[in-house]
């Protein structure tokens, strides 16, 4: 849903439903829980409404884990300034597929190898930028995780390598999945600030 414009889908609401993905995924109510959120969604683009209500003038990917502490904080920030995010690499890591029929745990390392975060910089390279065109995403949001070192690890290098290949604007800032201690709003406001800002002047071809 998230490849349309307007999107019909909000991506911190995949954020908000990993719950269940990671706690509950053979559970009925699960089920019933993402076939709603499905059909809402369907309705929602069949009328041509965006996952908030006001114009969607830009559109980003979040690289790495949300700052559960600020969830809310994170996304009312984008969104105040017209920025939905449409591409995450992270909620699809848990969309982990492996041979139910083996029940050694050979089925399973294999599914998990296959994680991009486990791989090497050219696959998180080309993981991302899939992500980033499928969400017809005009920036990228690095959140530069203290307390997974392997979410981060390659971050750098990654948004390096990307901005190099497709010219997209990204900006990086320190967050935590956990201890709210190593979050600052401030920064964050002022990163995101200037991605928008960023964004805009690349869709006005460059002018100031």
């Amino acid at each position: 849903m998230s490849r349309y414009k307007p999107s019909p889908l909000n991506g911190f609401d995949l954020f908000n439903y990993m719950a269940l993905v990671v706690c509950a995924r053979s559970r009925d109510y699960a089920e019933i829980t993402f076939r709603k959120f499905a059909d809402e969604l369907e309705e929602k683009y069949k009328k041509g409404e965006s996952a908030f209500k006001g114009a969607e003038k830009n559109r980003v990917t979040w690289e790495g884990i949300a700052v559960w502490p600020y969830l809310g904080h994170t996304f009312k920030t984008l969104k105040n300034q017209g920025t939905i995010m449409t591409g995450s690499a992270y909620p699809n890591m848990w969309d982990l597929t492996y041979d139910a029929e083996d029940e050694s745990l050979h089925s399973m390392a294999e599914a998990y190898t296959r994680t991009y975060i486990n791989t090497c910089l050219d696959n998180k390279v080309a993981v991302l930028r899939r992500i980033m065109e499928e969400g017809q995403c005009d920036g990228v949001l690095y959140h530069l995780n203290r307390s997974c070192k392997l979410m981060s690890f390659l971050n750098v290098e990654t948004a390096e390598r990307i901005q190099e290949q497709n010219g997209l604007p990204y900006v990086s800032f320190d967050g935590d999945q956990t201890d709210p201690r190593n979050f600052a709003p401030a920064q964050y406001d002022t990163r995101v600030q200037a991605l928008g800002e960023m964004m805009e002047q690349a869709a006005g071809g460059g002018q100031a």
